[in-house]
């Protein structure tokens, strides 16, 4: 009888352990897998007519539930979290920006070998900033599409923007540290991380593969609330918008600045890939 009881109690804590190895592995439990685990919990029990651990087995399973919900809602970010700047705020970092931008996003150094390993050393990328300073560049976007943000690891472009930053303020050029991805928390972690180093600021683009409502303010609204979501990893620098993405927005400009005035107030800035000479 104990033997019974003992391998049923390790079948049990096996099942558990099956449960916490899925949410420390993808952080996706969700109330489906729940009620899969406690299903298959009951099974085995009534097989094996052990009707009285069925209780125990709900009281753990719900325990781990309860847990696991409440770690799931301390480590997420929500929008209504989102605080504005102050105008006073808004005024500073309209003041620090060059009165005529001259924008350039360098291109990303590269090793010529068969990894094209990043080449992006503190030397090499001080000569790119001296030699765009030369050419009266005064604001720099790192890193852009020509950078090739989208192949870059998370390390990488960490990397990159500190000898940016650094080349920067010797060379006075305002630094734009453009954080996008489609992982929303790897471009939050690329804000924080701009903002330690001493970025001016900070851009994103909106999220690849946009499922596209079917108003443009409901569209509107899915894109500043995803860069508020950046944002809000480094609220005291202010945001610029990369509007590169071609499905996005298809009328105007124009109706995306205007609810940004009161709902992303962070924005101080659009780099607008478009040819549209209305805009």
């Amino acid at each position: 009888c104990t033997t019974i009881i003992s391998n049923q109690l390790l079948l049990l804590l096996d099942i558990l352990n099956t449960y916490i190895y899925i949410y420390i592995h993808t952080q996706e439990v969700t109330e489906q897998s729940y009620i899969h685990i406690y299903i298959y919990i009951i099974i085995t029990f009534l097989k094996m007519n052990q009707y009285k651990y069925l209780l125990l087995s709900l009281f753990l399973v719900l325990s781990l539930s309860t847990i696991f919900a409440l770690d799931s809602t301390l480590k997420s970010y929500t929008i209504s979290k989102y605080k504005p700047p102050t105008n006073g705020q808004r005024e500073k970092w309209l003041s620090e920006m060059p009165d005529n931008i001259i924008l350039s996003a360098p291109y990303t150094p590269y090793k010529n070998d068969e990894l094209r390993t990043l080449n992006a050393t503190e030397e090499n990328v001080y000569l790119l900033a001296k030699n765009a300073k030369r050419l009266g560049v005064n604001l720099v976007w790192v890193p852009g599409s020509m950078g090739q943000f989208q192949a870059l690891t998370v390390d990488e472009r960490k990397i990159l923007l500190e000898y940016w930053v650094k080349a920067a303020k010797d060379l006075d050029i305002y630094v734009v540290a453009h954080v996008g991805s489609n992982c929303i928390q790897k471009s939050r972690e690329l804000a924080a991380h701009a903002a330690a180093v001493g970025a001016n600021s900070i851009a994103s683009v909106p999220p690849f593969y946009l499922y596209e409502p079917a108003t443009s303010d409901a569209n509107i609204d899915i894109v500043l609330d995803y860069l508020k979501e950046i944002s809000m990893a480094a609220p005291n620098l202010p945001f610029f918008y990369y509007h590169i993405v071609p499905n996005i927005f298809q009328q105007s400009i124009t109706e995306f600045l205007t609810d940004a005035t009161t709902k992303f107030p962070h924005l101080v800035g659009i780099k607008w890939v478009k040819l549209s000479f209305p805009d």
